[in-house]
């Protein structure tokens, strides 16, 4: 199959119930990729709807940021426990202590520590 058209829409949000539909339809060259054919046509939706509405951000797709394993976010957790300066700041860590014997064991000797 050869690809001749490319027609690519996407569909802005701007407010409660208000959508703005922006499209294009193109012809596709020999040389052209339809990858880079499709990502160009969107980026030119996006840029369109930015001129048109400056004010306002369009929400980008969320990358996923904590990148630890498991095993490292359990030793950072147990690491917060301990660094407890207060009873109020060790109350926050309450409910984990309920999930995993390790933090219920770094729970209780903070709280032994921050009582005496």
């Amino acid at each position: 199959m050869k690809v001749t058209k490319i027609i690519y829409s996407k569909k802005f949000p701007y407010a409660p119930y208000l959508n703005e539909s922006i499209g294009f339809e193109a012809d596709l060259l020999e040389d052209e990729s339809e990858k880079e054919s499709i990502q160009y046509l969107r980026e030119l939706a996006e840029q369109s709807f930015i001129t048109a509405h400056p004010n306002v951000v369009l929400q980008k797709q969320v990358e996923e940021v904590d990148k630890r394993t498991p095993e490292q976010m359990k030793i950072d957790d147990i690491a917060l426990i301990m660094s407890s300066k207060t009873h109020k700041e060790l109350d926050t860590f309450k409910l984990l202590k309920s999930i995993d014997k390790d933090y219920f064991n770094a729970y209780n000797n903070k709280l032994k520590q921050l009582t005496k």
